[in-house]
């Protein structure tokens, strides 16, 4: 079992089970009954391709899973009003940072072998591992995301933290209504529960260390060149 964590120290601790499913302290394991469909198309369509990324990114299959059932609900045809664009609703500025060009993106397996790099980024850059920063990372965009905290309030320029969330940083600026994280957490718990992922999966996935693509995505957004990459995810 592993340890308590926080994202902030504000936040609900949280911990990752020995089956792979994360739990809240207080609550329990995070579940998504209503992306439950969802996360089982997803992995029947998808599930060879996320694997394959899994392996080589070092990021356990569900993760993927929780990130797509979120982002695009498995559209690879997914487009936001501000750009983002696949499965993995990522913003144009964003896939050529990571050196994919964006045309590709429609293509399911660029859309998340690019996830994977983004997030092992993230991994690199806050030296976790963990869904609940992972998740709120990806939603708000690692020029919104300073390496210091992952509490910085997404829609504001003072850095106030997040009260009574997971250091859900969309939380942050819209308050405890809005649950990008903790939804992604659910459906990733989901697709562990339908035996996708999970401890024993986690067992193969040997990660293959950061790019340099993904080094310079990470030099090219605190440079500030993709200020709209979370205007989309902060909406829902």
């Amino acid at each position: 079992m592993g340890d308590w964590l926080q994202v902030c120290p504000e936040s609900p601790r949280h911990r990752t089970r020995d089956d792979g499913l994360i739990e809240r302290e207080g609550t329990g394991v995070v579940w998504a009954p209503d992306k439950r469909t969802i996360v089982a198309n997803v992995i029947a369509t998808y599930g060879s391709d996320i694997v394959d990324a899994a392996h080589k990114w070092g990021i356990p299959p569900e993760y993927f899973v929780g990130l797509i059932a979120m982002e695009s609900a498995g559209n690879p045809n997914a487009r936001s009003p501000a750009g983002a664009v696949g499965l993995t609703q990522m913003m144009p500025a964003t896939a050529r940072g990571l050196g994919y060009d964006p045309a590709s993106l429609s293509n399911p397996v660029i859309a998340i072998d690019a996830a994977g790099a983004y997030l092992t980024g993230t991994i690199k850059r806050y030296g976790s591992r963990e869904l609940p920063l992972l998740a709120g990372a990806y939603n708000a965009g690692s020029r919104r995301c300073a390496a210091t905290t992952s509490c910085k309030t997404a829609g504001a320029k003072d850095g106030t933290t997040a009260p009574n969330s997971w250091g859900l940083i969309e939380d942050c600026y819209k308050g405890v209504g809005s649950r990008y994280v903790e939804r992604v957490v659910g459906a990733s718990n989901e697709a562990v529960a339908q035996g996708f992922g999970g401890a024993g999966a986690a067992a193969g996935i040997v990660a293959t260390g950061v790019s340099s693509a993904v080094s310079s995505l990470f030099t090219f957004l605190c440079a500030g060149a993709v200020a709209g990459t979370a205007a989309y995810v902060l909406t829902r």
